[in-house]
Formats: C-alpha cells, structure tokens, sequence
C-alpha cells in the first residue's frame, strides 16, 4: 500500500483528495513538498521544515484540548482549521 493512500485512509479521505490538497498546497507554496518516485514519497526540504512545523502545531494543539480539560464535562475536542488560515498573511 503506498504512503499516500495509508495517511488518506488515516485521516479518513480519499486517496485522490489527499493528493490534490497536497499539490494545491505545493502550488500556493511555489514549493514541491515531496519527492515523489516509484513506491517512495520522500519530504524535500521544505517539506522537512513544513513538517516541523505542522509538529508544532500539532502538538499544541493537543495542549489546548488538555489545557481546556473540565473534569465535569466529558469529551473529545474536534479541531480543523482550513489550509487557507495557515497561508494568508
């Protein structure tokens, strides 16, 4: 199974639909993200510091549901953001 359809199935879109938000976004960069070769999707160094920074974001973002936590109120905290609010100035 390649790497692009694991993470679609894994973030419960189509294959196709992962691949155009990729190249859209690759597009609004000016910046290829991946290389991306026979069986294989390597990060480009944008890529690499994209992804350091999605870490970043991922990350506090699981702070903030364990930060807003009320112990009376069970739950699970859904986040999403579009691509969009992360690119504009």
């Amino acid at each position: 199974m390649s790497l692009i359809l694991s993470c679609s199935r894994a973030l419960n879109i189509s294959q196709p639909t992962l691949t155009r938000s990729i190249q859209a976004l690759e597009s609004r960069l000016g910046a290829q993200l991946f290389d991306r070769k026979a069986r294989t999707v390597l990060p480009t160094p944008v890529g690499e510091e994209m992804l350091k920074h999605a870490r970043l974001v991922v990350a506090s973002s699981m702070a903030l549901e364990e930060d807003v936590q009320i112990p009376a109120v069970a739950g699970h905290i859904e986040q999403s953001l579009p691509t969009a609010f992360f690119l504009d100035p």
